[in-house]
């Protein structure tokens, strides 16, 4: 019988996309249940609409991965799992924590327009969303 390994077995750090770290989180929080059922959470976190066939793709790499198992229509966290999103969850934390450093000491005046820009936007399109303007005639 063949070993898999780990993600993180054989590489410096875990190398995961945005959506497989996503679907690890809402699967881990919720704990087994079909894809489904994490679809609200992950419209939520991506501002989207998703469907169930849409995190297919995602869903067959962290099978592949070792990651989840799927039995029937329920997808169940590997135990090794947890490590390795806590493991992400902490390089995310330094990551944040130094550019906000960088932001507040204004020594990356780039990072902070970027991340003035970003805001605005969002504002803007929350803005938008709960005042829409009306088609004039």
């Amino acid at each position: 019988m063949s070993v898999i390994a780990n993600l993180a077995d054989h590489r410096p750090f875990p190398d995961l996309s945005i959506a497989e770290f996503a679907l690890l989180v809402a699967l881990l929080r919720a704990g087994p249940h079909p894809a489904a059922f994490l679809i609200p959470t992950l419209d939520a976190w991506f501002d989207t609409k998703l469907r169930a066939i849409d995190l297919e793709p995602t869903i067959a790499r962290l099978i592949r991965a070792n990651l989840i198992l799927r039995r029937g229509t329920t997808l169940y966290p590997k135990r090794h799992a947890r490590t390795l999103v806590i493991a992400v969850y902490g390089n995310l934390f330094r990551i944040l924590g130094e550019d906000m450093a960088r932001l507040i000491s204004a020594r990356e005046p780039s990072l902070l327009g970027m991340l003035r820009a970003y805001l605005d936007r969002r504002a803007k399109e929350d803005r938008e969303k709960k005042n829409p303007k009306k088609d004039e005639d």
